[in-house]
């Protein structure tokens, strides 16, 4: 009777789980057609009011997420109307982004205005050498057309990328994707991932790592993130070393009408460097733009659920 009662259970949660799966998708493709009506001047704006809409709308897991990220960054320090307040802010510029993406053939025509490039010179010797490197980033700002400007410059970016667990969705999206040329790199399976961003790398492109979701201790190292120690991606120092090539830290961020991308100095990933010191390098290097522009950072994404904080709360519960 137990088993038919889990099975029961396990069969709806499935059937909930697709009809929610199927709404998300068909609210993508249903504001996407308002959305590329929008003239260019207008989409930052409009943008912002669906992101504040869903701010309002949106409950449960992720803001509850959104609000422990910042008490462990802010070490408790925020009152719930100033982690309130940041995470509208938040959703309002991933909002303006997600407009900016879904309109990207206005967005493209407008790429030299939506863009200024800063440190390309730390770049530029690879660039000119045909040398690939992977570039580690978080998310922020408008990531996900960078290609497009740095192309301009004779650099070309493929992105190493986490599929949606909606299925729909993921297609959706891929197929939006693939005529403006964005190359990208599924990381699963795993074979398949190494083998993309190698052939990418040996290609002279830029692999592009985001560095801010959460990873499980057997896929990550500990590294200090925003001041506190966690488990963070260790993929890129893997990546390079194999490849021989540097790792370069970079980021997106908004600057009044422009997005700024910004470029740091490379790590260069030698064999003798170990792989947590690189991990450490970068971490330490991206955090800066966290504390900078808190509110373009996605803090939905269970950045610290692996932390050193909790494990030590654990382990005191378990021996009391």
């Amino acid at each position: 009777m137990a088993g038919m009662a889990r099975s029961r259970k396990s069969k709806n949660g499935s059937r909930t789980k697709s009809l929610l799966d199927y709404i998300a998708y068909a609210l993508a493709r249903v504001l996407l057609i308002p959305v590329r009506l929008l003239p260019f001047w207008l989409i930052t704006p409009a943008g912002r009011i669906f992101g504040l809409t869903m701010f309002f709308v949106v409950h449960g897991k992720y803001k509850k997420i959104a609000y422990k990220n910042m008490d462990i960054v802010y070490k408790g320090e925020h009152s719930w109307w100033q982690k309130r307040r940041l995470l509208a802010r938040s959703f309002k510029e991933m909002g303006a982004n997600i407009f900016f993406l879904m309109n990207i053939k206005k967005s493209l025509g407008h790429i030299d205005a939506l863009y200024e490039v800063r440190g390309f010179e730390k770049v530029a010797p690879y660039v000119k050498e045909g040398r690939g490197f992977v570039g580690v980033s978080l998310h922020m700002g408008l990531f996900m057309l960078v290609c497009q400007k740095l192309a301009r410059l004779g650099l070309g970016a493929t992105y190493l990328i986490r599929a949606p667990k909606n299925e729909r969705v993921a297609v959706f999206m891929f197929d939006f994707m693939a005529p403006y040329g964005i190359s990208y790199v599924l990381d699963k399976p795993k074979r398949a991932c190494v083998a993309g961003v190698l052939r990418a790398l040996r290609e002279g492109r830029m692999v592009v790592m985001m560095t801010d979701i959460k990873h499980s201790p057997k896929e990550g190292v500990w590294s200090d993130f925003l001041g506190n120690e966690c488990v963070s991606f260790v993929g890129a120092a893997l990546m390079a070393k194999r490849a021989g090539c540097p790792v370069v830290p970079f980021a997106v961020v908004r600057e009044e009408r422009r997005f700024v991308i910004e470029f740091l100095e490379p790590i260069v990933a030698d064999i003798s460097l170990p792989v947590e010191s690189i991990v450490r390098l970068y971490e330490k290097q991206l955090g800066r733009f966290v504390f900078e522009h808190p509110e373009q950072w996605w803090w939905l994404h269970d950045r610290f659920r692996h932390n050193r904080q909790d494990e030590a709360a654990e382990n005191a519960r378990v021996l009391a």
